[in-house]
This record gives structure tokens, sequence and C-alpha cells, in this order.
């Protein structure tokens, strides 16, 4: 018999898997899919010259993309979208920037549960009937969880993608400055995936050679203006600077040994 309460975790790499990719997808890996689109936190992100905050829960992308990604016909993808939207499970909003999917009550496909939150009273009680105090637990102490997991949200100033980087990065020092630093070279032109990869293939450098954690990089270091992470890139052209964008980023691909060995000394090193 299976249970229908409680949580299971669902990480965005499920996408990683050659089952999820396959396609065409049916509508509920489709609904799962938007699920995993949506943002944790609010984020700013840099459209056309401008920035714009894209709102915990909402993502943007287009009827294309989806289509694509879904292996469905362009027509499919809005009447889809258009059953959520009557469902009140979703709303869109198309510009000639692209399309906004928003999710609606959001915080309910979170992993904390605090929305769904129960004020009764529950006792367990042995199999003889009695009540045993080593077992009586209620749920106000849940309810006090719950709510301070909701004022740490709010107080959460990083993006997913920043604590994807910085979870595989093996140095944990002044994740303030690292988190300016990351948006720092977002902004310059590199791509989330770009200084994720480029962390964990510096983690591995430095497991491999067993480095002293003293020895490793700041992560503000590694992601500084001199760009010290664009050696751990792939190099997949001829010509290609290792950033894998032949030269187009004039400025990402300075490298300035002065300036590394300022932010070196800066972050006491």
């Amino acid at each position: 018999m299976s249970d229908k309460g409680g949580w299971i975790k669902l990480h965005r790499k499920i996408r990683d898997c050659f089952l999820w990719n396959d396609k065409p997808y049916d509508k509920a890996r489709a609904w799962i899919d938007l699920l995993l689109s949506a943002m944790h936190n609010d984020k700013k992100m840099l459209i056309d010259g401008k920035a714009v905050i894209i709102r915990q829960g909402s993502f943007m992308t287009s009827i294309i993309k989806l289509a694509d990604k879904w292996g469905w016909n362009q027509k499919t993808v809005r009447s889809y979208l258009k059953m959520l939207e009557n469902e009140q499970m979703v709303t869109t909003n198309r510009t000639s920037k692209g399309t906004t999917v928003t999710i609606v009550n959001y915080g309910r496909y979170q992993l904390d549960g605090t929305t769904e939150r129960t004020t009764d009273r529950t006792t367990e009680r042995t199999t003889d009937g009695t009540t045993d105090g080593t077992t009586e637990r209620t749920t106000e102490g849940i309810q006090k969880k719950n709510i301070k997991n909701d004022k740490e949200c709010k107080r959460n100033i990083y993006t997913c993608a920043f604590e994807d980087f910085w979870e595989v990065y093996p140095r944990k020092k002044d994740k303030g400055n690292a988190f300016k630093k990351f948006n720092a070279r977002l902004n310059s032109g590199f791509s989330e995936v770009e200084l994720i990869e480029a962390a964990k293939k510096y983690a591995d450098e430095c497991a491999k050679n067993h480095t002293e954690e003293r020895y490793i990089k700041h992560p503000s270091t590694f992601l500084s203006d001199s760009t010290p992470f664009v050696d751990y890139l792939k190099k997949n052209s001829e010509g290609d600077d290792g950033t894998g964008r032949n030269g187009r980023n004039d400025k990402a691909n300075i490298n300035d040994p002065y300036a590394d060995e300022l932010e070196r000394l800066l972050n006491g090193q």
C-alpha cells in the first residue's frame, strides 16, 4: 500500500538521467519539468542589457524551447500551458523577449513543507494502548522548525546556481564575497554551467594532488577579475581560449598575475 502523504526529494540532476531525456514527454513529466525549471529564489538576470528580476517560482523560456525540450509541436505546448492556466496551476506572460511561466502556490512544492502545517496535537501510543512518554510528540515542534526554515529562506540571498558552485568548490571561505564575484563573472559573459564546471575540475585536481586547504584558492580568488578558473574549462576548438568562446569576451581572457597576487593578499592567503 502506498503512502499518500509526506515528501520525496527530487533533485534537478534527475534531468541528467537517460530516461528523463526520452521524448516525447508525457504531461506529468512536462509538469515536473516546469517545477524543476522554476527559480528557487528571486534572481536578477540581464535581458537585452537590462536587469530583470525573475521571482521565486518563475522562469523565462519560450514556446519553441519547450517544444524542443519536450518533443512536442508548438501548438501542443500552447494548449498544454493553457490547460494549466485554466486549472490555476500556472500563469504565463508572453512578451517579445519570451514567455515567463509562474508556478501558482510554488511554496507547496518546496521540501520544507511550510505551506501545509497542522496545529493538531498528536500522540503516539504503544501497542497496549497506553501512552509512552518517550514517544509522545506534537506538531508544535515541527511547526516552529518550519517557521524557522521560512525565515532562513527569506534571508537566503544566494541563487541555486551559486549554491551548486559552492557545494562542489573545495574550500568554503567568505561566501558573500564569492557570490559577488560569481555574479560579476556572469555579467562579464561566462555562464553558470562554465563556472560550476571549472569548480568541479579544480576540486578534482586538489583531491588528486592532496592539496592542503591553506593552498587552495579562496573561491573569490578563483572567480576574480584575472579569471584563473578559465584554466579548468574545456578547449573545444582550434583558437579557443579555454572558455569555449573563441575569444569573444576579451575582458574574461585577461590573466594578470599581479591582480591575482593582490587578490590573495586581500583574502589573507
